[in-house]
């Protein structure tokens, strides 16, 4: 009878830790789109910036008040 207790509880650990397992990368993939996301929105702030002030420049030039 104890053979099979333990043999049980051996086939129940893997389960949690598998679990548990999946868990934690769904939660480090999700971490990582966040952290994609940022960048992109850094990525596309940075662009808007660029934009902005290349229009500025040419803009003075242009209009004649650089």
């Amino acid at each position: 009878m104890r053979g099979t207790d333990t043999e049980e509880g051996a086939n129940r650990n893997p389960v949690r830790r598998n679990q548990s397992s999946t868990a934690e990368v769904k939660r480090k993939q999700r971490i990582l789109r966040y952290k994609a996301y940022r960048i992109q929105g850094k990525m596309k702030a940075s662009i808007r910036k660029t934009f902005r002030w290349v229009k500025r420049r040419f803009s003075y030039i242009i209009h004649g008040r650089y």
